[in-house]
């Protein structure tokens, strides 16, 4: 039963914190969505291709992983030389990436993580990882090789291994640190005990660009045991480069979350984590109800999302340096900044009074472009005349369209034509294609609800309502329920102004504006009560 008090304990601290919540992310984490090896599981999955078993790699160990793991790395390199099983393998742009005898242990482990289907979700979790992936959370730091983190924070910019990390340009906010490197780059893996000896002779660096992180923001660890020697030798290098005072600087930030087992109690507590000869106060939270984590880290509201606060930090960055300008301009909404976008900007302080006039123009807002799906208060004509053209200005990609023309009276086959004449073709649809997703999510909607209907989906999905949005949109045009997507997106317009996945509901208002006043109209049966009062207001770009 879900423990209200860790949501609001917690809540209340993230949301008085000075800076927005890291998650730092374990082995655990991936087990428990993905259900994949363990790194013991990972010795044994590769010690069964040699003569040996995982128990001669573990005994001839000690029982220490990464020494078992150098043992493995040489006794399998033999099979992977000679074995007609990795014959496809040691193809010439493979053998190009050899660079020490356990590259081949770390090719086939990397393959074998590729491989992995992040739509598939342990049962009963789903809800768990649709909740976080809305979560605006500051940052990741991550020892995993897999790329569940990258498949959760989509958008955040990925810094692979401790040489990336010091050597590139991070700013901070809305990235990703892999810092035992990454099953992309098999080479930069951290497996073996020469590999942990590597990282240990550069964590010094790796903690002068941790410590900032470590004082100013809470850290929340999910996934790790509290006498993980991983973190323990990076808090260590972390608590030497603050000093005697590490304790008074990180009091607080420190959160530790566990799953519920035999000889724990469920809650919130404070204690201590002993690092060397330092006591460091901890939280510790221990449940099976992840979503409560989640809900308080939620708490922390940012008026820039991360990711895009990241970019505009890079780009300012730039300037700062003389980069030279990259004649790409475009007035865009801020929360339609694309991931690969190159866009030059310009930073003003106080100086909006005296342009406002030149570079400001009138448009309704989402909401009140939305609203006229359900209600007529805006003048089509004017609409097709120089409204939807001011909605290209600012960049509204997916907005209503065809309840323009349809209002008009003017036919489909005419509407591209006259949208290019008038200066709105970029925001035009021709065909529901155009506004259903693709990649990740199209596979997840197929395994998981391609023979839902529009209430099975929005039920699936209520602690994700934007993933709902995502798939409603794929659902036939001549099949969907419009009565269950008009009152989604009824109970939705607030969503469409402000929210991180603003655009996955506008996508989804885009396609409804197709379904009923496309070229083969449909219409809603019934109409959700007060549907149409929504507050419309104006919004200077």
């Amino acid at each position: 039963m879900p423990n209200s008090s860790i949501q609001k304990e917690l809540g209340e601290r993230f949301a008085q914190a000075n800076g927005a919540p890291f998650l730092f992310l374990g082995s655990g984490f991936s087990q428990r969505y993905l259900g994949i090896d363990t790194w013991e599981n990972l010795i044994g999955r590769f010690a069964s291709q040699t003569d040996y078993p995982r128990e001669y790699f573990l005994s001839e160990a000690s029982n220490d992983l990464a020494k078992a793991s150098q043992l493995l790395a040489l006794k399998f390199s033999e099979v992977w030389w000679t074995s007609d099983q990795y014959k496809l393998s040691r193809n010439k742009k493979v053998l190009s990436q050899l660079e020490t005898p356990s590259s081949p242990l770390k090719i086939e482990i990397s393959k074998y993580i590729e491989s992995i289907d992040y739509s598939v979700v342990v049962d009963g979790l789903e809800a768990e990882l649709d909740f976080l992936r809305g979560v605006d959370i500051e940052g990741v730091i991550t020892t995993n090789y897999d790329q569940l983190c990258e498949n959760v924070f989509s958008g955040y910019r990925k810094f692979i291994g401790q040489d990336s990390l010091i050597s590139g340009c991070a700013q901070g906010v809305g990235e990703i640190y892999k810092i035992h490197g990454c099953s992309s780059e098999p080479n930069s893996i951290v497996l073996t005990s020469d590999d942990l000896d590597g990282f240990a002779d550069k964590a010094a660096y790796l903690a002068a660009k941790l410590i900032t992180i470590f004082v100013e923001h809470p850290i929340v660890f999910i996934g790790y045991q509290l006498g993980d020697k991983n973190i323990q030798n990076i808090l260590l290098s972390i608590t030497k480069g603050l000093g005697k005072e590490a304790a008074e600087k990180i009091k607080g930030n420190l959160v530790f979350v566990q799953r519920s087992k035999a000889g724990r109690v469920n809650g919130i507590s404070q204690g201590t984590l002993t690092v060397g000869d330092i006591f460091l106060p901890i939280t510790s939270v221990v449940t099976d109800n992840f979503i409560e984590v989640y809900e308080a880290l939620d708490s922390y509201k940012r008026k820039i999302p991360a990711k895009i606060l990241r970019f505009i930090k890079e780009q300012l960055v730039e300037v700062v340096r003389g980069e030279e300008p990259q004649n790409r301009v475009r007035v865009v909404g801020i929360d339609e900044v694309g991931d690969d976008e190159a866009i030059d900007f310009v930073v003003g302080v106080g100086v909006i009074d005296q342009y406002a006039s030149s570079i400001g123009y009138e448009t309704p807002s989402y909401s009140g472009l939305f609203a006229e799906l359900f209600e007529q208060k805006l003048k089509p004509s004017e609409m097709l005349k120089s409204g939807l053209k001011a909605c290209v200005k600012t960049a509204k990609q997916f907005i209503p369209v065809h309840v323009f023309f349809h209002r008009e009276g003017i036919e489909f086959k005419e509407r591209k034509s006259k949208a290019i004449k008038l200066g709105f073709a970029r925001v035009y649809k021709n065909d529901p294609s155009e506004f259903r997703a693709k990649g990740y999510y199209l596979k997840e909607f197929e395994n998981n609800c391609k023979n839902f209907t529009a209430e099975q989906i929005i039920e699936k999905y209520k602690h994700a309502p934007w993933k709902a949005a995502t798939f409603l949109a794929i659902l036939p045009a001549d099949t969907v329920d419009l009565d269950v997507v008009k009152n989604f997106l009824v109970d939705h317009l607030g969503d469409l102004e402000d929210h991180k996945y603003a655009s996955n509901y506008r996508k989804l208002g885009a396609y409804y504006d197709f379904v009923c006043f496309g070229p083969n109209p449909r219409s809603p049966k019934k109409s959700k009560s007060d549907a149409a009062k929504t507050k419309r207001t104006s919004v200077r770009s």
